[in-house]
């Protein structure tokens, strides 16, 4: 945010928002996960990520 120009309050306004952006994010990556473990939904496997053993 530095980087982008802000600084003072407009800085402290801008990682507050952000900040308040974390959780729902990470509750939603848990939720996702927890369905494509349960197979609810699409998932890459690991050959799809990492390619097939040589």
């Amino acid at each position: 945010m530095i980087a982008k120009g802000y600084s003072g309050e407009d800085l402290l306004d801008r990682f507050r928002l952000a900040q308040k952006q974390i959780r729902p994010a990470v509750e939603r990556m848990l939720s996702d996960a927890e369905k494509a473990a349960l197979s609810e939904i699409e998932s890459a496997s690991y050959n799809d990520v990492f390619g097939a053993e040589e």
